[in-house]
């Protein structure tokens, strides 16, 4: 993947109109800027999201606040809390 030519800059993540997301329970509300390829989100999850599908995509993941629980289709799971970051792919 290049990540070139990304200027340096803050997101005012306030300002970035939501988009909702029904999930198999739960919604999430993304936030998301686009930078070539390259798609960044901030995203919000209702108590009890579940995803309605497996992501096949690699990912950077960084809890900000409460807890993230993510489970893999291999069946593998992890607890992320605040300020911890997880990557899959």
């Amino acid at each position: 993947m290049n990540m070139a030519e990304i200027p340096f800059a803050t997101t005012d993540w306030s300002a970035v109109e939501p988009t909702a997301h029904q999930g198999e329970t739960g919604m999430a509300y993304w936030r998301t800027r686009h930078f070539g390829d390259i798609r960044v989100r901030m995203v919000d999850y209702t108590p009890g999201y579940r995803a309605d599908h497996w992501c096949v995509k690699g990912h950077v993941l960084l809890c900000l606040e409460g807890e993230l629980h993510t489970e893999l289709e291999d069946g593998r799971t992890f607890v992320a809390e605040a300020r911890d970051e997880l990557s899959s792919r």
